[in-house]
């Protein structure tokens, strides 16, 4: 028997397992199962017609696939367990949820969720509530997972805000807005409080609910390898990526050098450089990644290889917040070298180093 959910939403007409909905609802869930090992947001369909069923699940931003897989199965039974034998269901597990229906609702926001708190603690500070409204800004454009989160000793407080796979990044910002809105009118003055819909989450602890924080020892060693291996073997083509650790523990990378003038010694000594800066600027996160001089170094506790990330912005590093037209005159400069490239494929790194040079002076970075 399952563990009981913190909450389950139960709808829809009566169906038996026997059916061509149930067979499609147990290949549904088969399916969000398996794509649960290696994503921590998926949505899939299974079926025809009548019988079509649409469902995806969703898990803490920073498990590994075992934990996010060993998550959805407990939710999976207690959908089962709680839900039995109708065609649409919300399910909520501390780390998780699951969301099937017989109606296609990807990319419709629902932000109409529950709130839980912390009934012990008060507080007048707003802090927690501003770094959130930071996070709400920033997951939207974290793609694919569109999770961001936030872990500090000082204060201490630890944050996340997180969307489902199905919504669109405008989506997720409206959906997040909503959520830390409803939070505000009733929940603020709590010292831990949290926002579930089936859309979206966002989550504010003084004590650590991320499963790898703090930064355990395994996780040090498997960034340091990952670096090394990509310092180490990027300078042969310009491009390399790689994973280390354990599946708990495991990172990804990869590591760009541009440049057909930039030599292989200057390649390595680079991304060495790079591997340390963003260790320093990024410690306690599932992801980061960084521009250095002519290499880019980017890694995250997400499989990310093949995933197109369209987030679009201009970093200065050191500098002033660049002004709106300097940004769109950047971003239109690099369409053109992006067009360029397609036809002139021997001198796309050359271009392309030549303007990241002339575009900035510092180093940019962004860490999640």
């Amino acid at each position: 028997m399952a563990a009981n959910p913190f909450r389950a939403d139960c709808d829809g007409d009566a169906y038996n397992s026997s059916s061509s909905f149930g067979r499609s609802l147990s290949d549904l869930l088969s399916s969000l199962t398996f794509l649960s090992s290696n994503s921590n947001s998926a949505n899939a369909t299974a079926g025809a017609g009548r019988d079509s069923v649409y469902g995806l699940y969703m898990c803490q931003g920073d498990l590994s696939g075992s934990n996010c897989q060993s998550c959805i199965q407990t939710v999976v039974a207690g959908a089962n367990q709680s839900c039995p034998g109708v065609r649409r269901a919300i399910v909520y597990y501390n780390q998780c949820h699951l969301r099937y229906s017989d109606a296609n609702f990807f990319g419709v926001v629902d932000a109409d969720g529950f709130n839980m708190t912390n009934p012990l603690e008060v507080t007048s500070s707003r802090i927690a509530f501003n770094i959130l409204s930071d996070l709400v800004q920033a997951a939207p454009q974290r793609r694919p997972l569109m999770c961001a989160t936030n872990m500090s000793d000082m204060y201490p407080l630890f944050a996340l805000a997180q969307c489902t796979a199905d919504l669109s990044p405008n989506g997720c910002r409206r959906c997040l807005t909503a959520s830390l809105a409803a939070i505000e009118n009733c929940c603020i003055q709590r010292k831990g409080w949290r926002y579930l819909s089936p859309s979206c989450w966002i989550r504010y602890e003084p004590t650590p609910f991320f499963g790898n924080y703090p930064n355990n020892l395994s996780t040090t060693a498997n960034l340091r390898g990952l670096f090394d291996d990509l310092s180490t073997q990027a300078p042969a083509t310009g491009f390399y990526s790689s994973s280390a650790g354990d599946d708990g523990d495991r990172m990804y990378g990869l590591g760009l050098c541009a440049g057909d003038d930039v030599t292989r010694g200057e390649c390595a000594a680079c991304l060495a450089t790079v591997g340390r800066a963003i260790a320093n600027e990024c410690p306690n996160k599932t992801e980061g990644y960084m521009w250095y001089g002519p290499c880019f170094l980017k890694y995250s506790q997400q499989r990310f290889f093949g995933e197109l990330d369209t987030d679009v912005h201009t970093f200065c590093g050191g500098a002033a917040p660049v002004t709106a037209e300097f940004s769109r005159a950047t971003e239109a400069r690099a369409r053109s070298i992006a067009q360029e490239a397609r036809w002139r494929r021997s001198t796309r790194w050359r271009r392309s180093a030549r303007w990241r040079r002339s575009a900035s002076s510092g180093v940019g970075v962004v860490r999640e």
